[in-house]
């Protein structure tokens, strides 16, 4: 394992309404209601793996072994808000809390990183890191990100049963490239 990481939670509440939605499709909220929240949360996902981002409120637990003392390990899915949480799991299991300020510390601003400063780390032990990213509140997402989302959703809702008939299943549409793109996050 060089690098693990697990979603924990994910908070999209009051990013994309259900007004805003039904305004950018021209939504007459008679048939498909039940479906449009989930393909609502698919554009965002859709969103936040191309930019490799977080664009609602989330916690991480990300596990790497293949780090060295003084290296910096960056945290993806930024923006990072804060680190709650850093361990060294042993081989035996043992998991041993690092204190900040002598065990580690952490960087960066929007792009954090953690890099271990003791020496008492074993050998083949696992870096492990809990931590929140995204918005703190997802209503107050960028504009220009929403919109992205919302061209996204619009492509999936109108060419949802594209693909079933041998056709081929449509790309991120070219709207949500550009409008995303200056907020991607390089995975190192």
């Amino acid at each position: 394992m060089a690098l693990q990481v697990q979603e924990l939670t994910a908070d999209y509440t009051g990013m994309i309404t259900e007004a805003d939605y039904q305004q950018f499709l021209r939504y007459d909220g008679t048939d498909q209601a039940t479906i449009l929240p989930l393909m609502v949360e698919s554009a965002i996902r859709q969103a936040e793996s191309y930019c490799q981002a977080s664009f609602g409120l989330k916690t991480y637990k990300m596990q790497k072994s293949d780090y060295n003392i003084g290296c910096d390990v960056y945290l993806p899915f930024a923006p990072i808000l804060s680190v709650t949480g850093v361990n060294i799991i042993s081989q035996d299991g043992t998991s041993t809390p690092l204190v900040l300020g002598t065990d580690y510390r952490v960087g960066g601003l929007n792009r954090k990183y953690i890099s271990i400063l003791s020496n008492s780390v074993g050998v083949n032990s696992i870096l492990e890191v809990e931590y929140s990213s995204g918005t703190a509140t997802p209503a107050n997402v960028n504009s220009q990100i929403k919109e992205g989302i919302l061209t996204i959703l619009s492509e999936n809702f109108e060419n949802r049963m594209e693909g079933l008939d041998g056709g081929s299943i449509s790309k991120m549409p070219r709207n949500s490239i550009v409008k995303l793109a200056p907020f991607r996050n390089k995975i190192y």
